[in-house]
C-alpha cells in the first residue's frame, strides 16, 4: 500500500475541501428527495445502465459550483465529459450512486463526491438524500456520519464476518469462483446496499465489501470513509486503489480480515 499523501497537503485546505464537498451534497439532497417514489422516468445508456433527469440535474450543479469554487481543478462524473484529467486534483463524481435502487423506490442509494491527489483519494462523502445521513472521510481525519465520529467492528474471523455485495451478478468468468469461496467463508452476507453498505461497514455494521466492475465514480469517494474509520480498502491484489484500478474492490474492517479474505480471493 502507498504511503499517505497527507504531508503533501495543507490539512486547512483538506478541510475546507471536505466541508464544501459535504454541503453540496446536501444541497443537491433536496432533488433526489422530491423525486424519489415519485414514478420518475428512466432511460438506458449505450452501457445498458440507467440514467434518470434526477442524476443528470445533480451533476450539473456539482460541476458548476465545482468550477465556481476550484476552477483550476478537474472533474471526472458518471453523466458528462470529463475535464482537466491532467490536473493534480480532480473531483470524482456520482450524483446517484445506485440508480436502479432510486428508480425502483429503494434506499441503497447516494451521491458520492471524492476528491483525488495525484490520482488517489483524499476525501470522499456519501450522502443519502431520504435519510439524511452523510458520510465523510478525509486522510488523516476520523470519519463522521452526520458530524458524529464513527468506527468499524473488530472483527477478525471470515466465519464471524457479514459480507455485503451490490449483487452477485457482477461476478463473472473467473471472478465468480473467487467471489464464491469467500461468500461460503463468511457467516452471512447481504445484497443490494451498494454504497451504503461502506458506509456500514465504517460504522461497525458490516464486517466485509465485496465489489467488481466498478468505476472510479463508483468507489473513489468510499475509500477515505472506510480507511478513516480504522478499516482496509484496496483491490483484489491488496493494492491502493486509485483513479487507475480495475474496478475490484475489497474492504474489510480489520487488517487481519482484510488478508484473510484476500487469501481466500487469491
Amino acid at each position: 500500500m502507498s504511503k499517505p499523501l497527507i504531508n503533501e497537503l495543507n490539512p486547512v485546505k483538506l478541510q475546507e475541501y471536505l466541508d464544501f464537498a459535504i454541503q453540496l451534497a446536501q444541497d443537491c439532497a433536496p432533488i433526489a428527495k422530491s423525486a424519489f417514489r415519485q414514478g420518475g422516468a428512466f432511460i438506458m445508456k449505450e452501457d445498458n445502465s440507467p440514467v434518470t433527469e434526477v442524476d443528470q440535474a445533480i451533476e450539473r450543479i456539482l460541476r458548476e459550483q465545482i468550477e465556481i469554487h476550484y476552477p483550476e481543478h478537474g472533474i471526472l462524473g458518471e453523466e458528462y465529459d470529463n475535464v482537466g484529467l491532467d490536473r493534480d486534483f480532480i473531483w470524482v463524481l456520482d450524483p446517484i450512486d445506485g440508480t436502479k435502487q432510486f428508480a425502483s423506490g429503494h434506499h441503497g442509494f447516494g451521491t458520492l463526491i471524492a476528491l483525488t491527489y495525484k490520482n488517489r483519494p483524499i476525501l470522499g462523502v456519501i450522502n443519502q438524500p431520504v435519510t439524511g445521513e452523510c458520510w465523510a472521510g478525509a486522510e488523516g481525519m476520523a470519519t463522521t456520519l452526520n458530524g458524529q465520529p464513527i468506527s468499524v467492528r473488530q472483527c477478525h474471523d471470515i466465519d464471524q464476518a457479514v459480507l455485503a455485495m451490490s449483487s452477485p451478478n457482477y461476478f463473472t468468468g473467473t471472478n465468480l469462483p473467487r467471489y464464491q469461496r469467500l461468500e461460503a467463508a463468511a457467516c452471512w452476507s447481504v445484497y443490494g446496499g451498494g454504497c451504503i453498505a461502506y458506509g456500514c461497514l465504517a460504522g461497525g455494521l458490516v464486517d466485509i465489501c465485496l465489489d467488481a466492475n466498478f468505476d472510479p465514480f463508483d468507489y473513489m469517494a468510499l475509500v477515505p470513509i472506510v480507511e478513516g474509520a480504522g478499516g482496509v480498502m484496496t483491490d483484489w491484489k491488496g493494492n491502493s486503489l486509485t483513479l487507475a484500478s480495475d474496478g475490484k474492490l475489497l474492504a474489510s474492517g480489520s487488517l487481519a480480515l482484510h488478508q484473510k479474505a484476500l487469501t481466500l480471493l487469491n
